[in-house]
């Protein structure tokens, strides 16, 4: 669906592997696709090949003039995403319609946007764990922006083995990426990178909740990052395919261990996002979505789940609330969600006209229904308790 609509997650999900425990997003896993078995790994691999549909994208976008240079005076080719791409990648690269560049386009923005204001907000450093962040090069935008790398203590991308260890490679290779790294290094046979702020670690989404099978990236994950700092959690395309329970575990997981917690997400929303009621139907365009991505192996299981962006709001404010009962100064102090198509139709009139004039925009109708079916949804919860503590009762550092 990459190719055809915005959806197309960059690869999440996990490889089931404890040594290279790794990834993301998870693919979709329901009692017939559990990790380890044949379905399972085959829906793997099919989340896992979404990533540089959704990197090609970018670059189109980019390309095309809908998106600003990733740093002063770079070109498409080379900007930081223009480094992750793969070896023997055939140039030049083919060019996504304009409704596929538009929707990338208002995609990155809304979410650069809401991480842009956590970065900034208050004085407190900040830290962020970006779920199957495959090909994403956000943490080298941050970076490079110093207004938000001052803010920023640490940053961890979590994701298929294969993809990091790929990712880790293509880092390696480029300079203008390797070297900004302070004291990088390459870890876990060349899945998993750590350097001062930065870490790409490999992990099953699925099985990070789960002591018994994610002990040692747990272990890693909290010899990182400090339970009183801001911490938000990222997820563009990643809950769409983890099953309901999956999801709410590790979201529960990830608030339980973080004092001042938000969420971040983007994805896929098949009923289109101004139906009500409690578990809307697919409309026609997303029956046809998951038709398209089931024929390509992907089970959307928490698409099925969350049919609209206020779904997955209310899957992170009942998430953060878990534990509410064990602490009184706990709440949600912000929650939300938006459709890509409410962002379109909010956008500065002269910037939506000059979007559509780049490439002489005429499917309009067929891109509000394109926009309508993808939605950006955030909590917050802030708690003035102290850092969780380990089962010994001392702080993580």
């Amino acid at each position: 669906m990459a190719s055809l609509s915005l959806g197309e997650p960059r690869r999440r999900g996990g490889a089931n592997n404890s040594s290279n425990s790794s990834n993301a997003a998870s693919a979709s896993t329901s009692s017939s696709t559990q990790p380890g078995t044949r379905s399972s790994l085959f829906a793997d691999e099919s989340i896992r090949s979404t990533d540089s549909d959704a990197l090609i994208s970018r670059l189109s976008a980019l390309q095309a003039g809908y998106l600003p240079a990733e740093r002063k005076g770079s070109s498409e080719r080379s900007s930081f995403s223009h480094y992750l791409l793969p070896m023997g990648t055939p140039l030049p690269l083919p060019k996504r319609p304009p409704i596929i560049n538009i929707g990338t386009a208002l995609r990155c923005l809304t979410i650069d946007q809401h991480v842009e204001r956590f970065l900034l907000k208050g004085d407190q450093m900040k830290q962020i764990i970006s779920l199957g962040a495959g090909s994403d090069a956000r943490y080298f935008r941050i970076l490079a922006d110093e207004a938000l790398s001052a803010r920023l203590a640490h940053y961890v991308e979590l994701d298929f083995s294969q993809l990091t260890r790929a990712k880790v490679e293509r880092i390696a290779r480029a300079d203008p990426l390797r070297k900004s790294l302070q004291g990088m290094r390459v870890e876990a046979n060349g899945t998993a990178l750590r350097s001062a702020s930065y870490a790409i670690l490999p992990g099953d989404l699925r099985e990070l909740a789960d002591p018994s099978k994610s002990a040692a990236l747990q272990h890693t994950l909290w010899s990182i990052l400090h339970p009183s700092l801001p911490t938000l959690i990222l997820a563009e395309c990643v809950l769409s395919y983890l099953p309901a329970q999956d999801s709410t575990s590790l979201l529960t997981f990830l608030s339980r261990r973080f004092s001042n917690i938000s969420a971040l997400s983007y994805d896929m929303c098949i009923s289109g996002s101004d139906r009500l009621g409690e578990a809307p139907k697919p409309s026609k365009f997303g029956s046809v979505m998951l038709s398209n991505l089931a024929a390509r192996g992907l089970t959307l299981e928490g698409a099925k789940e969350c049919t609209t962006p206020l779904a997955y709001a209310e899957k992170f404010a009942l998430a953060f609330g878990a534990d509410a009962a064990t602490s009184e100064d706990s709440k949600v102090v912000d929650s939300g969600c938006t459709n890509l198509r409410q962002v379109w139709a909010e956008m500065n009139a002269e910037e939506r006209s000059r979007w559509s004039r780049l490439e002489g925009l005429d499917e309009v109708e067929e891109l509000e229904i394109l926009l309508e079916h993808y939605g950006v949804s955030w909590a917050t919860r802030e708690r003035g308790a102290d850092p969780l503590e380990t089962d010994e009762g001392q702080p993580v550092s």
